[in-house]
């Protein structure tokens, strides 16, 4: 079973997120801050690596300008964007991008989670997914969704552990490394409202919901 991660606050920093207070949080040789221009190319690099290796990624291949384009505009909205980082280098990184277009869904937005191969397996990916959660929760948010292929255990492991549960099984909607997979959509509620469906009564097809929902 793992350890549970024993992080500590080091700083705390206004930002943009409705006023909110970034955490600052450190786990052994590593802790996760809000990531800056200056990680652009690492997180660009780390991301790239990804596509290239096949580690979960929904693209098979990538344009390196328009990949820095896009991480500059979700760093320019001011919205969630969490690395881990060690003394000169950064780990990995997790973000927040809007859900989907219209004012309705304002109050979700996706997750990412990416992280150099070196570092897995490491608490780097629960440490980066729950200090996302938590300045999403600050920033007011009430639901955080991911996508996440259904081969990539370890990328369900990680989101089962932080409380996300399934909302649908895309059958063979991805083609990435020469076949279709399935993708996993799922869901992680910051609050309820009261006609919110519970979590148990969700349809989950075959055993994919016990594999990721279950303890």
């Amino acid at each position: 079973m793992d350890e549970p991660l024993r992080l500590r606050i080091l700083s705390l920093g206004e930002h943009a997120w409705g006023g909110a207070a970034l955490m600052q949080m450190a786990q052994g040789d590593f802790y996760c801050r809000q990531a800056t221009e200056a990680d652009l190319p690492e997180i660009a690099a780390i991301y790239a690596l990804c596509v290239r290796n096949g580690d979960g990624a929904f693209d098979e291949r990538i344009d390196p300008a328009e990949l820095a384009l896009r991480y500059r505009g979700l760093l320019q909205a001011q919205i969630p964007f969490i690395v881990a980082a060690a003394p000169g280098r950064v780990l990995g990184f997790a973000h927040s991008e809007p859900y989907q277009p219209g004012s309705g869904f304002t109050h979700c937005v996706q997750s990412s989670v990416w992280i150099r191969a070196a570092h897995r397996r490491r608490g780097v990916g629960t440490a980066l997914l729950r200090a996302l959660l938590v300045t999403c929760r600050q920033a007011r948010y009430r639901q955080v969704i991911s996508w996440v292929l259904l081969d990539n255990e370890a990328g369900l492991a990680l989101h089962r552990r932080l409380g996300f549960v399934v909302m649908g099984w895309h059958r063979e909607a991805c083609f990435t490394g020469g076949r279709l997979r399935d993708v996993l959509l799922l869901r992680h509620d910051m609050w309820r409202h009261g006609s919110a469906p519970d979590a148990g009564r969700l349809d989950e097809p075959d055993s994919v919901g016990a594999m990721v929902t279950s303890a």
